[in-house]
């Protein structure tokens, strides 16, 4: 395998070697009979060497493969072989008198493990147990101790936006026509030999002030929802330690040992949770269902996944008793988010005015199909100037009340708190203004 890697970087560095002289013969000596030639031997070696990496990189995957393949059966090996040893125990006892004796053994053995497995359709909470300890576990009573394992989030996040000025191109007079046309040439000539996309553009962006939005009454930043009626089951008994937690499950389970992952359910836990909803438009036209739960049980939710819909991940750290967490419950079809095209107007100055302005204005439409009032969570960016000749007209707004529908947050994003009723329409509306030198373009 390290003989196949150190190939391919060899191969790689040839290629690169190959697409800087590309990028350097841009001399107009180059441009007769030694450029043709270059470009019949450029288009025959980069050929060559794409053919010898496209066959580097099927070996490697059919090595990966084979070792993968020798793993599984040293492990099944492994198993099989600790499974055919055999343990004696032997005790001896000094008594008085003949009687019947009781004995409780306990000893540890490795190779066990276990980890959160959640279904919050049902408010159940379960774990996922595998072991290759090399004895079969049938209708053993377990003991669960606790970890600390970590998992991301899944609602689109806005970074701050940033406006700065387009970089200029270079004059180049016509006796230098071939200097300035070379390089595109050469770029146009390498992408048809490589097949390769070029990458998209990046959209430009403007700064922003946000006006003709909608007055919305305050309302608490989650509502409730009705909960499903509370389910009778065993529940595990908690043992707390120093620095971990135990489970004692209080329903006989049956744990093979064949290192695959058998769910043995933990406890049923019944919390209340508020709802609301969150989108990031520009970024995604769904709306999605955030749960805020209060953790009102005696178990510590770790870090798992959950059975949410497309099996979203559940939380991104653990939870301990009396904390509160936010769970995303996936995409809400019943709100509808549509992020309409922006308008852009360009004021009208003076002829020989030595600024330009220009006025855009966004629409975002959000409409409720639900049959009881929601809360949505509406993000949107304001760019940020970054020279001090881009100058952006945005209204003033309290940067961070949480209590007012309408805020800006550090990161410059705009913020909305929209309460929609059963089957409303409501719209919000983005409008701002950016006044830059005439003559420059913003990026």
């Amino acid at each position: 395998m390290k003989i196949l890697q150190a190939k391919k970087v060899r191969l790689s560095k040839q290629r690169q070697v190959l697409d800087g002289l590309a990028d350097k013969l841009v001399t107009p000596e180059s441009a007769g009979k030694n450029m043709v030639g270059f470009v019949e031997m450029y288009g025959t070696q980069t050929a060559a060497l794409d053919d010898s990496l496209h066959g580097l990189e099927q070996d490697i995957a059919r090595l990966q493969e084979s070792m993968e393949a020798i793993r599984r059966n040293l492990q099944q090996m492994n198993v099989t072989t600790v499974m055919n040893e055999t343990r004696v125990l032997c005790v001896l006892l000094d008594v008085n008198k003949d009687t019947d004796i009781q004995l409780k053994i306990s000893y540890v053995v490795s190779k066990a493990m276990w980890s959160p497995k959640y279904d919050l359709r049902v408010f159940s909470k379960d774990g996922q147990m595998k072991q290759t300890t090399g004895e079969d576990w049938t209708d053993t009573r377990l003991i669960l101790s606790t970890a600390m394992p970590s998992v991301g989030g899944n609602i689109p996040e806005l970074d701050s936006w940033k406006l700065g000025f387009k970089p200029r191109q270079p004059k180049v007079s016509k006796s230098n026509s071939f200097l300035r046309k070379a390089p595109a040439q050469m770029a146009k000539m390498r992408q048809a030999i490589t097949k390769k996309r070029a990458a998209p553009a990046v959209e430009l962006v403007e700064d922003a002030m946000f006006a003709g939005q909608e007055s919305y009454e305050e309302s608490d930043e989650f509502e409730a929802l009705p909960m499903a009626s509370p389910m009778a089951s065993n529940q595990a008994q908690v043992k707390e330690n120093v620095t971990s937690t135990m489970y004692e499950i209080p329903r006989i389970a049956t744990i093979p040992c064949d290192n695959v992952g058998h769910k043995v359910s933990v406890a049923i836990v019944n919390l209340e949770p508020t709802f609301q909803h969150e989108c990031v438009p520009k970024k995604s036209s769904h709306a999605f269902l955030r749960a805020h739960v209060k953790n009102t049980s005696p178990y510590a939710l770790l870090a798992g996944p959950s059975n949410i819909f497309l099996d979203n991940n559940f939380i991104a750290k653990a939870v301990s008793p009396s904390e509160e967490f936010d769970c995303s419950l996936g995409v809400d079809p019943a709100v509808k988010v549509v992020y309409k095209p922006v308008h852009k107007f360009r004021e009208q100055s003076g002829f020989m005015a030595k600024h330009v302005t220009f006025t855009y204005r966004q629409e975002i439409e959000l409409k409720n199909t639900r049959q009881d009032d929601i809360t949505v969570h509406v993000v949107d960016q304001l760019p940020q100037s970054m020279e001090e000749k881009i100058k952006p007209d945005v209204k003033p707004a309290d940067k961070h009340s949480v209590a007012k529908p309408v805020r800006l947050t550090a990161q410059n994003n705009i913020e909305w708190e929209a309460s929609i009723g059963p089957g409303e329409t409501k719209e919000l509306v983005l409008k701002y203004s950016v006044e830059y030198p005439a003559g420059e373009e913003i990026l």
